[in-house]
């Protein structure tokens, strides 16, 4: 009885229980299927390249390949996939996930999505898992073989001197291991093998395996900056040689100075004063930068020329410094030769130099005297008129690198005296010549200074001289004018003919220096007009000249003769006028006497008698001497 209530219980129990139980199942199934219905109808596949329902090769892949997973008749929901490797020796990775993540379907219930790329250690069976459906897929493995080399330098900037080391780590990325491994490098000779690092230290460079090698460089004056070197490694599969590069940079802190005396030469107690120009040739900024020098004491820092200012000497900048030197009166060095050193230090400390020297001559004695005399081709000239000046050159010693400069009229031209050696030696005398067309609105003199310098062994020398040239400005009011006429229209060969000039001032100003010239006949000579005898033609004045002029033989027809006046007016340029005449060349006549006898008298002729003159006549004729 106990027995059986406990038995009725006990079914009891299990009804109950089994009821719970149903209920549990039931609502979770519902939740299952809500948040993760892996109680899907669906299927899935896997697909390579892209999504599609093509045939691909189905279930098969290679390294590098793309694996799709492929689903549909889904649910809408979100599902969790994963790809494993088949347990056992069925997969290079049994057991172990490659690929996990969720996904959500939508109401279509269709998909296609990338899921994984074959690794190269991944071969052999895997399982994709997508909620409660499952596919599989084969990895067969290639051979690939794969290297690659990392070159690393153990600083970023080294000095000319400075060793360099370098690594280079040689790692196999392939999937088959490779013989004859070798590396070399475009600038450091021999790099060698230090370590091989995650394998079994055989001749082989397997997959993972990174061998590790070294080269020592030391930076040569020349080597361009940055420096920058190659190393291959190389390996060999199957008959087939594969290789890798890579590149490294080392910037090469440098620097430069340029010393520049301000003389060549020099004298006992002269001050010379020298410039140092500090730059830098590369791109490696350099600080605490300073400069010495070996005879003249403590150079200063004057100017930064084109940068920022700051503490630091920089590409592109020129930092200026000076120092003055005073050549003693005894005991000075001939030639004076001093060396100056700048230095300075890259951001990790590498300190670089620079070194340049500087000669000067010491001479004594007395400097040459240099000498330059400028002349102008008149005294006087008007707007739009071309000024001609002679310089000439002389010195009492030898004197080199002559230059001659104006001030207005720009770089005389060389036209002789040199005796070929480029030296303005004593004796010599150097001409020079150049141009200048007085401008339109100038009215002040032409003032213009030209300087001769030249360089001796001590020093330097130069010369000066001026000349001036006054601007003739025509003002209103002046104007001259000239009537030349002939005494004949008609002459011959040795006759004398006769000019008649008439000069008239029909300004308002008076006109003083009267010039009267006449390319024929010299010398004009003046006869009257000037009324009040002041020497000077005034307003409505007409001077009356003349002038005598044999006709020679070869002179031409016509005879054509012109006369030119000119007049200065009161603080105005020169007037003038011109006349022309002409004469006609005509043979002189020649007159001849001859006899006619009357008609009577030609018997008294006949009888002796032509003497008698009151029976005969003569007659003049004339004709041309020609």
């Amino acid at each position: 009885m106990g027995d059986k209530i406990k038995g009725t219980k006990a079914r009891r129990y299990v009804v109950a229980g089994l009821s719970i139980v149903a209920l549990l199942l039931a609502v979770g199934v519902m939740a299952t299927a809500w948040a993760n219905p892996d109680g899907n109808p669906g299927a899935i596949w896997t697909t390579k390249a892209d999504c599609g329902t093509d045939q691909q090769d189905v279930n098969h892949y290679q390294t590098g390949e793309d694996v799709y997973i492929n689903g549909s008749n889904f649910d809408p929901g979100t599902y969790s996939w994963h790809i494993e490797g088949s347990p056992g020796g069925a997969s290079c990775d049994p057991g172990q996930t490659v690929a996990s993540d969720n996904f959500t379907v939508d109401e279509g219930g269709s998909f296609c999505f990338l899921a994984h790329t074959v690794a190269l250690d991944d071969c052999g069976e895997y399982r994709v898992y997508f909620g409660n459906k499952q596919d599989n897929y084969r990895v067969e493995q290639l051979p690939i073989p794969g290297i690659e080399v990392y070159k690393t330098p153990d600083r970023h900037h080294a000095p000319v001197g400075d060793s360099v080391e370098y690594t280079y780590e040689v790692t196999n990325h392939g999937n088959v291991p490779l013989s004859g491994v070798q590396v070399s490098d475009d600038v450091c000779s021999s790099p060698s093998l230090q370590s091989k690092v995650g394998g079994d230290q055989d001749n082989l460079l397997e997959p993972g395996e990174t061998w590790i090698y070294t080269c020592s460089y030391e930076v040569q004056q020349g080597d361009p900056d940055p420096l920058v070197n190659c190393a291959t490694a190389s390996g060999t599969y199957g008959g087939d040689t594969i290789s890798d590069e890579h590149c490294a940079q080392v910037d090469i802190p440098d620097i430069m100075i340029a010393k520049t005396p301000d003389k060549e030469h020099a004298q006992p107690g002269d001050v010379i004063t020298y410039t140092y120009e500090v730059t830098i040739p590369g791109a490696v900024p350099l600080t605490d930068v300073d400069v010495a020098d070996n005879t003249c004491d403590s150079p200063t820092l004057d100017s930064k020329i084109n940068g920022d200012q700051d503490d630091w000497l920089e590409a592109g900048e020129t930092w200026i410094y000076v120092c003055t030197y005073t050549v003693p009166d005894v005991g000075y060095a001939d030639p004076v030769e001093n060396c100056a050193t700048a230095q300075g230090y890259d951001s990790e400390q590498h300190m670089v130099n620079a070194q340049d020297c500087a000669s000067v001559d010491i001479q004594t004695g007395e400097p040459p005297v240099v000498r330059i005399t400028k002349a102008a081709d008149r005294e006087q000239a008007q707007p739009g008129e071309t000024i001609h000046y002679t310089y000439q050159i002389t010195s009492t010693g030898s004197v080199s690198t002559v230059t001659v400069d104006d001030d207005v009229c720009g770089t005389p031209t060389y036209q002789s005296g040199d005796d070929g050696d480029g030296i303005l030696e004593q004796g010599e005398t150097w001409i020079y010549t150049c141009s200048y067309t007085v401008g339109t609105g100038e009215e002040d003199a032409v003032v213009n200074c030209a300087t001769a310098s030249g360089t001796y062994q001590a020093g330097s020398v130069s010369d000066e001289h001026c000349a001036a040239v006054d601007i003739l400005v025509e003002t209103p009011g002046t104007d001259i004018t000239l009537d030349k006429t002939p005494c004949s229209t008609h002459a011959w060969v040795g006759q004398t003919v006769c000019y008649t000039y008439e000069v008239y001032n029909g300004g308002t100003v008076y006109l003083e220096n009267i010039q009267l010239t006449d390319d024929k006949c010299s010398s004009p000579q003046y006869q009257s007009g000037d009324d009040n005898s002041d020497g000077l033609l005034n307003p409505g004045e007409t001077w009356v000249y003349t002038c005598y002029y044999v006709v020679q033989q070869g002179d031409p027809d016509p005879l054509i003769n012109c006369a030119t006046v000119e007049g200065s007016p009161p603080s105005a340029a020169v007037v003038r006028d011109d006349h022309c005449a002409a004469i006609d060349l005509t043979p002189p006549i020649v007159r001849e006497a001859e006899f006619v006898p009357e008609p009577t008298s030609a018997l008294l002729m006949a009888g002796g008698l032509a003497g008698i003159a009151g029976y005969a006549r003569l007659r003049w004729r004339g004709r041309s001497s020609s």
